[in-house]
């Protein structure tokens, strides 16, 4: 079930006569060599689980995971062991673990605190390593265990005394600016990208995960009406290369997602990295290239230029969050589903939809299964995720209906 054991792959460095592991190699050698990149980006070395069938396991304020309070290590392994044997028992076969949450994380890291949601304390040990134990119950099992990470988040409060004195907004506060009641890492900051691919390499040399995942969080959602700083001002007025300041947070995000990939891939080739975006690349309205609603731009609200990373093969598989109804007027469902199988097609990237189970109260009766229905006769749809495991513990019934 796992690929992470995999070597890392041997590569001739053009001009040399011996060869060099490509994994003890910086990015920036990387991705200023042609040939390199493109050996990193080279997507026949990836294994992507082409039947995927996924739940997202939510830390970040305990939504899913922990539960146990005050803390005992006995029973949140107990707790663990149980969402591992629930999602056997529904015959899913992966599990995607918010391992970073904020800047802080739920395993032993050398830059990072840990985060409060284990322990119910700021930075605390929790006297073993959540992440390890996790993903040694789920291959026991023989379900892939993916780690997921928020990059940017930094904080879930503005009240820095309510976090860890390790965590980046009190190490760096010009790294970061604040706005809708956190702190969040500045992306136009070299030094974020290289704290954020350095994350993630220490998670691909250490751990056994089936793969690095990232969901919709780039820069930060509108929040009640607030306008987001221009925090970023001075970086892009020093710089002569964007027309607009949205181009600009554009090519910063693509910056990160080139070297996260690059991270993952350069160690361990066959991992697969991907993707969870919101579900609206851009509206028709907005570009002759985008889906037929009328809801929030993760392109221009968001400022991730995701078909960009499918056509240059930075990322190794998409799950767009289609969290709506079919005959949604702003967002419909099956008009999505099929604008991502286009894009899956023309890109050659495997496509997994994103299910916004949660809703369930508020659809119409049966609107889960039409989802399932409607998936399955859809081209180039390799599987799903579910959004949440605490949503599909309450009411199992959710998988059969979904399949």
């Amino acid at each position: 079930m796992s690929c992470s054991t995999t070597k890392p792959d041997l590569v001739e460095i053009v001009g040399k006569r011996k060869t060099e592991n490509i994994s003890n190699l910086e990015n920036n050698r990387i991705l200023n060599d042609k040939e390199l990149e493109s050996k990193v980006f080279d997507r026949k070395y990836r294994n992507v689980n082409k039947n995927l069938r996924g739940v997202w396991v939510s830390t970040a304020f305990n939504l899913d995971f922990p539960h146990t309070t005050p803390y005992n290590m006995q029973k949140q392994k107990e707790e663990i062991d149980e969402i591992v044997a629930n999602t056997k028992k529904w015959g899913l076969n992966a599990i995607f673990l918010q391992v970073k949450p904020f800047d802080s994380v739920i395993y032993p890291s050398k830059e990072h605190p840990f985060d409060k949601s284990i322990t119910g304390y700021k930075g605390a040990d929790p006297g073993y390593d959540v992440l390890q134990y996790f993903i040694t119950k789920a291959h026991e099992n023989g379900i892939e265990l993916h780690a997921w990470l928020n990059p940017y988040r930094a904080t879930p409060t503005t009240d820095l005394s309510k976090v860890s004195s390790k965590n980046v907004a009190n190490l760096h506060k010009d790294w970061v600016f604040s706005y809708g009641g956190k702190y969040y890492l500045n992306p136009a900051k070299r030094e974020v990208v290289e704290r954020l691919y350095k994350n993630i390499e220490e998670i691909v040399k250490n751990y056994d995960v089936d793969g690095l995942h990232l969901d919709d969080y780039f820069y930060p959602y509108p929040y009640n009406g607030e306008k987001l700083p221009e925090f970023d001002r001075k970086e892009f007025e020093a710089q002569n290369k964007y027309a607009t300041i949205g181009d600009f947070r554009r090519a910063n995000v693509d910056e990160l997602i080139k070297n996260l990939s690059v991270s993952v891939h350069k160690i361990k080739p066959r991992l697969s990295f991907g993707i969870s975006p919101f579900g609206i690349y851009r509206n028709i309205s907005s570009d002759e290239r985008g889906s037929f609603t009328s809801g929030l731009q993760t392109y221009d609200t968001l400022y991730a230029d995701v078909v960009k990373w499918m056509e240059n093969g930075w990322i190794d598989y998409v799950a767009p969050q289609i969290y709506w109804k079919i005959g949604n007027k702003a967002a419909d469902y099956a008009t999505l589903v099929n604008w991502w199988s286009n894009i899956s097609r023309k890109t050659d990237t495997p496509l997994y939809i994103g299910e916004g189970v949660y809703k369930e109260d508020t659809w119409p009766k049966g609107e889960i299964k039409r989802h399932g229905e409607f998936r399955k006769k859809t081209p180039n749809v390799d599987g799903y995720i579910l959004f949440r495991y605490g949503v599909l513990k309450k009411n199992p019934s959710i998988v059969e209906d979904i399949r």
